[in-house]
């Protein structure tokens, strides 16, 4: 996506970052580069000022910051944008005129690794140009495009570091970036292009400031086709490329374990059987997990889907043609998003560049996600409300596995639940995958916990991070799907039985999300003082605390 800009169009953006407010909802912005980045600065700036989503302040960043920036520890930014120039870095005396690219590459990984060193929440690396032949920058172009380029960006995700790549910015455009240009400009990035980079870093940031999208409910006439079913019949609705894309996009989603279901003003009668007669459509009726269709309002049937998933509001996102449907949707719930879309462009790229729809790395747990959703509901029929949580986890067969976090799917899978999860997250904790390694090497112990019933397999729903000598809960985090099994009680039990502690004690960091801990915590017999949860760890030590559930452990090495 290309949004070209003028010199003064990007110097109107100027004012709003010399305007802006630094407050303690802020999250402070800083760039790292080897050239002057006021334009791109001023487009960010731009970018996220007309997102209301979360509020961010950009810190003043210097020229030659890529070569000379020393965070201070106690004054961090909470974002780090990392951006180069090739021509420039390697003319730096830093380099020493090197035109080798393995030379490039190991000193920029030099620099990644001191920046990320630091306890940056969040570090973006704009991957630095292809390297052309008519203007090469390096003995061989072909060395840095094929192998040392591909390097720098499998090495930035390996250190929690997340790659920015902008290339089909530049190869759509048509004022290729040249040696010469570089040499005599102060921006290094034409300003015809600083506002797509700009928009593309917009987009990294809130992909993962914002919730991870859980569910997505979309209308059905205009929106998921053009035309409407009940004046022009099912045969004669028409889909468009860009309808037909935003299918397929659907589609894709829930294979990475989105909820997609639908929310239509239509008698059931004349959409129940819409994808059964238009085979061309990407999507079918088995993609949704539920088509809702009828008269009563759309957030009606969102919010009674999201109480029989046990979602909350966060991370849902509603689709509509018409501004009254997400008007009303606005009104009820200003958590659930409902964007402004022009539905005759391309759909798709509005939601990703836009942040609107925002995934994870899919592992094995994303893809059976909509498979659990569709098994509770089988459990929701199977119990009574009226039952106790004893009564229902004993009707439900509830077993509890508990087992030692080193096979590398479990590892990706805790390193994606702790970074993932917000309300059942004590400390508010957040990891990358060196710093669990690193942790791992210390002695610390990472305690997973997978739950199955009768009906199916919820996967794994808790990580546990342990310090055993002396012994100390460092992080404590829970899938919101296993909340109201009473799970937490069982995991303590767990943990007292495996490692028999006096006490147990948490350190809490409230963060708007996980603000229902204190209550949770209490009905566990937890005192909160201060920022600390603690309980006797005897409490732990009765059967009762596993109401009803069937816990089976690994031995911890």
């Amino acid at each position: 996506m290309k949004i070209d800009y003028s010199l003064s169009e990007i110097s109107a953006f100027r004012s709003i970052r010399d305007n802006q407010t630094l407050d303690s909802s802020s999250r402070r912005i800083r760039f790292v580069s080897n050239y002057s980045i006021q334009y791109l600065e001023w487009a960010l700036a731009g970018h996220l000022s007309f997102d209301l989503r979360a509020h961010f302040f950009i810190d003043e960043s210097y020229f030659d910051d890529f070569f000379t920036y020393t965070p201070d520890p106690s004054n961090l930014s909470d974002i780090l944008v990392i951006t180069l120039s090739l021509d420039l870095l390697k003319s730096s005396p830093f380099l020493e005129g090197s035109s080798d690219p393995s030379c490039i590459h190991d000193y920029i990984v030099s620099r990644l690794n001191f920046f990320s060193s630091f306890a940056f929440q969040h570090v973006y690396f704009v991957l630095p140009e292809l390297d052309s032949e008519p203007v090469s920058i390096f003995t061989s172009s072909f060395d840095w495009n094929f192998v040392f380029r591909p390097k720098l960006y499998h090495y930035s995700i390996k250190c929690g570091i997340v790659p920015i790549v902008i290339d089909d910015i530049f190869i759509n455009g048509s004022k290729p970036m040249t040696n010469s240009f570089l040499r005599t400009s102060s921006i290094a990035i034409d300003p015809f292009y600083v506002g797509s980079v700009a928009l593309r870093i917009s987009m990294e940031v809130l992909n993962r400031i914002l919730p991870i999208t859980k569910l997505i409910a979309v209308d059905f006439d205009n929106t998921l086709w053009q035309g409407t079913i009940a004046e022009d019949g099912v045969e004669n609705i028409k889909l468009p490329d860009n309808y037909f894309r935003f299918q397929h996009f659907l589609l894709e989603a829930v294979r990475k374990g989105i909820v997609l279901i639908g929310v239509t003003k239509n008698y059931p009668s004349v959409v129940n059987n819409v994808f059964d007669i238009r085979t061309d459509f990407p999507l079918s009726t088995s993609s949704f997990y539920k088509i809702y269709s009828g008269w009563d309002s759309k957030y009606s049937y969102i919010f009674n889907c999201l109480g029989e998933l046990n979602l909350t509001n966060s991370g849902i996102i509603f689709l509509d043609d018409s501004s009254l449907e997400r008007e009303e949707m606005n009104i009820y719930s200003s958590e659930i998003e409902a964007p402004v879309l022009d539905f005759s462009c391309d759909i798709v790229q509005q939601l990703l560049f836009n942040s609107c729809v925002r995934l994870t790395s899919s592992t094995a747990e994303d893809e059976n996600r909509n498979k659990f959703y569709l098994e509770n509901s089988k459990r929701n029929l199977l119990v009574d409300r009226h039952l106790t949580k004893s009564e229902i986890n004993n009707k439900l067969q509830l077993c509890l596995h508990s087992f030692v976090v080193s096979d590398p799917s479990d590892i990706t899978r805790a390193i994606q639940l702790i970074n993932k999860t917000n309300q059942f997250n004590v400390s508010t904790s957040r990891i990358t995958k060196e710093q669990f390694d690193n942790f791992s090497a210390q002695g610390h112990v990472f305690l997973a916990y997978r739950l199955s019933d009768s009906v199916g397999d919820y996967g794994i729903i808790a990580i546990v991070q342990i310090q055993p000598c002396p012994f100390s809960i460092i992080s404590f985090v829970m899938s919101c799907r296993a909340m109201g099994r009473k799970v937490e009680s069982a995991i303590f039990f767990d943990l007292q039985s495996r490692f028999h502690p006096d006490y147990f004690k948490l350190i809490y960091i409230e963060s708007p999300k996980n603000k229902i801990l204190p209550d949770i915590f209490a009905e566990l017999q937890f005192n909160l003082d201060g920022n600390m949860f603690t309980a006797d760890a005897a409490l732990f030590a009765r059967n009762e605390c596993l109401f009803s559930m069937n816990l089976s452990q690994d031995l911890v090495p």
